[in-house]
């Protein structure tokens, strides 16, 4: 029982009787609770459906604070059939709880989503890459420690990345993008003279070039166009 004698909100929201009604008003009054998920409005409804159409009611609500009603809407609520001025929500969702926020995983356990793997630049189990990997590798996915191996192995090729200067394949400092992270690009040389490169240089040059295409560290496009320029620095 309510207060004075009328349906508590409980009971409102279980035995009331349902019907629509349009918000003609709302007025935030800026109290807040739950830790800043819940409002506290003034609102006032206009029935428009059932055997109470076109009763006006006002009263104040907590509300939570992703589901502020608006004017000119049309909202469920659940009223007393006794005395309509009582009502409560007759949707689910005006009452769920104020979501708990996540908390930083404890010592020793998990990283967090997103977080840092320690001793590593690759990002934990938030790496998009990483979870695409994962997926794709099937059952295989799940077996302990295989996270693990791919982050140390992405951690591995970016460190290669950054310790190549890509101008020595070329001689005249071909720009190459480089991943995210991976440093500044390597400062242009200058574009040696015709014939100042012994053949024995330019056919190392063109077996580095190779294994980079091998180690997937370029693209097949870049290395034809990274072949190219070293075969017309000679």
């Amino acid at each position: 029982m309510g207060l004075f004698g009328g349906m508590s909100e409980e009971e409102l929201r279980t035995s009331g009787t349902p019907t629509t009604a349009r918000v003609v008003y709302v007025d935030d009054t800026g109290k807040r609770r739950a830790n800043g998920t819940e409002a506290r409005v003034k609102i006032q409804l206009k029935i428009d459906s059932g055997s109470a159409r076109g009763r006006e009611l006002d009263k104040a609500k907590w509300v939570p604070v992703t589901k502020m009603p608006h004017v000119g809407e049309t909202v469920q609520i659940r009223f007393d059939s006794e005395n309509v001025d009582d009502w409560a929500w007759g949707d689910p969702a005006m009452y769920e709880p104020a979501r708990v926020s996540a908390q930083p995983a404890a010592p020793g356990g998990p990283p967090a989503p997103g977080s840092t793997v320690p001793g590593s630049t690759v990002p934990g189990s938030g790496d998009p890459m990483v979870e695409f990997i994962q997926h794709a590798a099937g059952p295989w996915g799940q077996m302990p420690g295989f996270k693990k191996m791919i982050e140390t192995a992405m951690t591995a090729n970016m460190q290669a990345m950054q310790s190549i200067d890509l101008s020595e394949f070329t001689g005249q400092g071909y720009p190459v993008q480089m991943p995210a992270g991976a440093g500044a690009a390597p400062s242009p040389s200058p574009s040696p003279s015709p014939g100042a490169e012994p053949a024995q240089g330019t056919a190392e040059r063109l077996k580095r070039l190779d294994k980079l295409l091998e180690q997937g560290l370029v693209t097949a496009e870049e290395h034809r166009e990274l072949r190219q320029k070293i075969i017309d620095s000679i």
